[in-house]
């Protein structure tokens, strides 16, 4: 047989005497077996800590299909979820609860059950069971693939309400601190969007467009696990919405207390561009205070992108749905996750994925062989690969990475009469090397509201009339990296606040990033902001990590072309394309796993031509009583103003 799922089971042991216990680890064990260790065990068994099987625990005739998903309840009890009908010859249509002592729960029934498998099951912080699988219905309810169940009935929980459901089959799932739920599976869409094989969902079963993963896993997700061990709200690697407001609010707050009468030469942080856009550590905490938690999904599958960055079989996936650039990118190993050195070499599978809570690595499992992203083990410095068979852990944590880029905005707006309409492109979650990006303007059919663009060819021959609204763009937006060696003067340094050695020199343990080259000076505010440290000491074996680029907003503009035609507002279409991430170690360029979030967005040309218009009854006809006073008459102004 085979097992597909493990659980744990906490139990107190008394201890010999009767005055104490002990809390004792017991694997509960799901898959397609039948007997462990010579007893039988069909489906389902609970071990003792030395691997023998419990006796206390006895299923009786078990499970007569395949288990592919177990869950241990606070209470010790056992959902257990995969493909069968009976449950110690008793009807349980895929899902089932055991007592303690491996008994059928009586009491948790979902009566005619799903009508395909159900292949993942978690519990929702207030006691719901949310189940996810290949089916269409539960009962007689249309629910596909994704349903939430009473925790103390089993019965189907109508408040959760997925719409049309998930277009395909969900493997595995996770719910967050708040009741929402991750799934990732092989489908296509979620309720009526566009997701693929990853999708996040509110606790009533509508899909979650704050979590927007793009186009999404190239291929199917098998397993995944909430990453509960980092809270990213203000975190470096994680622009999140709101933060850089509250703590501008929170600076103006702090220059407002400072003594007026103080005469030394202080430099103060008035913005987040006194800090390379970065919200410094000593005001996280005051951030996360005053947001919820937000935490980060791992997914491990059959895959080799993520919305277009390459990450082999595991990925980072941040609140937002953008891809986790400080985890497994190219730019510390160019192998990372399971490498394939040829396209035509089979495939390599993550099945399972979790982590170690006790050191934050995280552990995987399936079937490869080579395993990339061990800096000089098993290899040579960045092309490091490690053999092993089926299973290996990865170091958690969070490393400096070159980000996302995307339009911060859905749409922009100009008036025709300027000679630009400018549109903002933003770089976050990261600054690791040069990073590009290519802005254009989509061709769209010709209609009515719909911009018409021409070539710059076109706008600079004076034969050619001008009959259209813009000149279309195909422009690399550069973030670049400060030197191309990878040490500059005015770097930026990541991670640990410690004293940093070296003559005349006293570090910050107020700035995440620098230092100060006045011995022996106290700062005079946590507001003041330290000379950056010299680029020389980069990478030096203490820990920092250089943050070779810049992250934040550039511009770029849409030549437009004006007219007195009376046309009314227009809209095009822009994208961007080509995302590219490179660093330069001693001249040779790495290629870096830039990300992408908002690909497309709109801008749109208000008309600054108009019409006298025309004038109308609101009405064909209007009605009065014989008595009334007045008869109200509405006359309205149209196509002109």
């Amino acid at each position: 047989g085979f097992v597909n799922a493990i659980d744990i089971s906490y139990i107190n042991e008394d201890l010999p005497g009767g005055f104490e216990s002990r809390l004792v680890a017991r694997p509960v064990l799901g898959g397609g077996f039948t007997a462990f260790d010579g007893k039988s065990r069909r489906g389902i068994a609970r071990l003792n800590y030395d691997g023998s099987v419990d006796e206390a625990f006895d299923p009786g005739l078990g499970v007569n299909g395949e288990v592919l998903d177990v869950m241990v309840q606070l209470d010790n009890k056992i959902v257990i979820v995969g493909d069968f009908d009976q449950v110690d010859a008793k009807p349980r249509n895929s899902v089932a609860r055991l007592n303690t002592d491996g008994s059928l729960d009586v009491m948790f029934d979902i009566g005619e059950g799903t009508d395909g498998p159900i292949y993942a099951v978690d519990r929702m912080p207030d006691g719901r069971i949310v189940i996810g699988g290949d089916f269409l219905f539960v009962g007689d309810t249309f629910t596909p693939s994704i349903a939430v169940l009473n925790g103390t009935t089993g019965k189907l929980d109508p408040a959760f309400s997925p719409g049309n459901g998930v277009d395909g089959e969900v493997y595995a799932l996770d719910v967050d601190w708040d009741g929402s739920i991750f799934i990732g599976g092989n489908f296509t869409e979620v309720g009526v969007y566009p997701r693929k094989n990853i999708a996040r969902l509110k606790n009533n079963g509508e899909v979650d467009l704050a979590f927007n993963p793009g186009i999404g896993v190239d291929g199917p997700v098998l397993s995944l696990f909430v990453d509960s061990s980092v809270n990213v709200v203000a975190e470096p690697t994680f622009d999140m919405a709101g933060a850089d407001e509250v703590f501008q609010e929170r600076i103006n707050e702090l220059i407002d207390l400072v003594d007026p009468d103080y005469e030394g030469e202080v430099s103060y942080i008035k913005s987040l561009l006194d800090t390379g856009g970065i919200i410094p550590h000593y005001y996280r905490d005051y951030i996360k205070d005053n947001f919820p938690p937000m935490y980060r999904v791992v997914i491990g599958g059959s895959f080799t992108q993520y919305n277009g960055t390459r990450r082999m079989g595991v990925a980072r996936i941040n609140p937002d749905g953008t891809v986790d650039t400080s985890f497994m990118d190219t730019a510390f190993n160019q192998f990372a996750g399971l490498p394939k050195e040829l396209s035509t070499d089979p495939e390599q599978t993550v099945n399972a994925i979790a982590m170690n809570s006790f050191d934050g690595s995280i552990l995987i499992g399936g079937q490869f062989n080579e395993v990339g992203g061990g800096i000089g083990i098993g290899g040579s410095g960045r092309d490091g690969i490690v053999t092993c068979a089926n299973i290996a852990k990865l170091g958690g944590g969070q490393t400096w990475g070159p980000g996302n880029v995307e339009f911060p905005e859905t749409t922009y707006s100009t008036d025709e009469r300027n000679t630009f309409g400018s549109v903002s492109i933003k770089r976050k979650n990261g600054a690791l090397g040069t990073a590009l990006v290519t802005f254009q303007t989509d061709v769209s059919p010709e209609s009515k509201g719909i911009a018409r663009g021409g070539t710059p060819e076109d706008f600079a021959d004076p034969d050619i009339p001008n009959d259209f609204d813009f000149v279309h763009m195909n422009e690399v937006t550069t973030w670049p990296s400060i030197s191309d060696m990878g040490f500059h003067i005015g770097a930026s340094y990541f991670d640990p606040i410690a004293e940093f050695p070296g003559p005349s020199t006293t570090y910050f343990d107020l700035m995440e990033f620098g230092y100060s080259d006045a011995p022996g000076r106290a700062p005079q505010s946590n507001l003041e902001t330290p000379s950056l440290l010299d680029a020389g000491f980069g990478f030096d074996g203490n820990g920092w990590m250089l943050s070779d680029s810049t992250m934040g907003w550039s511009l770029q503009s849409v030549r437009l072309v004006t007219d007195t035609e009376i046309e009314g507002n227009e809209v095009l279409r822009l994208s961007l394309a080509n995302p590219q991430g490179m660093l330069s170690l001693g001249g040779e360029i790495i290629p870096l796993g830039l990300g992408v979030a908002r690909q497309q967005a709109r801008l749109t040309v208000l008309d600054d031509d108009f019409s006298p218009g025309n004038f109308r009854f609101l009405k064909p006809e209007f009605v009065v009583n014989e008595d009334g006073r007045r008869a109200r008459i509405t006359v309205e102004r149209f196509d002109g103003v």
